[in-house]
């Protein structure tokens, strides 16, 4: 239980907890104390997708200014009030990428960073507009293996690794559903 209390703030039995419940973890910008005294934050929700073409490419996003030590990565963002995972994960990956796409399964795990928890889905491209958002320098559509070469080259090792699994666990659901015929 002491554990739980230290990642789970609806764990309290406090105004915090009673405030989380009525907005929602999401939408709280505060830190609760975990055992050892020290503040821990909250784990704010993040939702992404990964598209994979019928040839076998994975669509890459390079962050304008290769934010926070990204060259290239997957697009995700927070979901906005009231907005599913799934929905969430689609708008971002039209605003960040300019790909409309459709989720055909949420990649199994949580690849939570410092303070998000990311949840991926797999994608197949729709449309391509051709218009991203300015968070966005380029995309670019990749091998598998020319994938991981570009995703090694982000700065940060957790950010690194995280980008890394997804991909693998991407193109795992990728083979297995093509193996499935879906």
């Amino acid at each position: 239980m002491k554990n739980q209390a230290i990642t789970n703030p609806l764990a309290f039995r406090s105004p915090l907890a009673r405030l989380a419940l009525k907005l929602g973890t999401d939408s709280l910008p505060v830190a609760v104390c975990g055992r050892d005294g020290l503040k821990q934050p909250i784990m704010k929700k993040a939702c992404g997708g990964v598209i994979i073409d019928q040839n076998g490419r994975v669509l890459l996003r390079e962050p304008a200014g290769h934010y926070k030590g990204q060259v290239w990565t997957f697009a995700k963002g927070k979901p906005e009030p009231g907005e599913s995972s799934e929905a969430a994960a689609v708008r971002e990956v039209l605003e960040e990428t300019g790909i409309r796409a459709s989720v055909l399964m949420r990649i199994p795990g949580s690849f939570d960073g410092a303070n998000t928890a990311n949840e991926y889905f797999l994608m197949v491209p729709l449309e391509d507009t051709r218009q991203f958002d300015l968070e966005t320098a380029s995309v670019k559509w990749v091998t598998k293996e020319e994938a991981e070469q570009l995703i090694s080259l982000t700065e940060k090792p957790k950010r690194r690794r995280r980008d890394l699994q997804v991909l693998r666990r991407a193109f795992r659901l990728f083979y297995s559903l093509r193996a499935a015929g879906t």
